[in-house]
């Protein structure tokens, strides 16, 4: 049976249609490349960030305990020196600037005490820690408002340590310590000699 030469039209043309939609035009193909590349993009971008993030915690981790290891170190020294009381180092600890601090034997030994990289008490290196630096700032400061320093003693001192990487302060410590406050020798971490105690 042969079919009117429309209706032959009409089905050929349905049955292309049908074949023309089982594929993907090329228009449709470069949209969802674009998009699983803006994608991805944005993805990896995300976990640069991440990893930056954990970077920046981790170090800022390094420097808390570095700030609180040198302030523990600090606090357990002397509110001043007992055989020459001058603020600052002594007479027989400036050698010792930027140095061993085996010899600092009162608080305010450490003012403008500054070392990098970060080194043990006896001024052995620490490995891992090129780029670091600690600083140290001791001054008198009121009672009444320990943020006002003085220019003569108070009987109260601040101790600010600050730890740095790449000139960049990641952790500060503040501390005070006062006259009346005493330390058991015995838990001041050696140190031997440079008078005082």
């Amino acid at each position: 049976m042969m079919l009117p030469p429309q209706m032959r039209t009409m089905k050929t043309a349905r049955r292309q249609s049908r074949n023309a939609r089982r594929g993907f035009s090329l228009l449709e193909v470069s949209i969802c490349s674009l998009l699983v590349a803006v994608l991805m993009i944005a993805s990896l971008r995300c976990m640069g960030a991440i990893v930056v993030g954990r970077e920046l915690t981790a170090q800022k981790g390094i420097a808390e305990q570095l700030a609180e290891e040198l302030m523990t170190e600090i606090m357990q020294k002397s509110y001043k020196d007992s055989f020459l009381p001058l603020f600052g180092l002594e007479a027989l600890e400036v050698g010792y600037v930027n140095g061993p601090r085996n010899y600092f034997d009162d608080v305010d030994d450490y003012n403008n005490w500054s070392v990098s990289p970060p080194r043990n008490r006896d001024n052995s290196n620490r490995s891992n820690l090129s780029g670091w630096r600690r600083e140290v700032s001791v001054a008198w400061v009121t009672r009444a408002n320990p943020n006002q320093t003085s220019i003569t003693d108070t009987g109260l001192k601040r101790i600010i340590v600050t730890v740095k990487r790449n000139n960049q302060t990641l952790a500060q410590a503040v501390g005070y310590r006062c006259e009346n406050f005493t330390v058991d020798s015995s838990n001041r971490g050696g140190g031997g000699g440079g008078g005082g105690d």
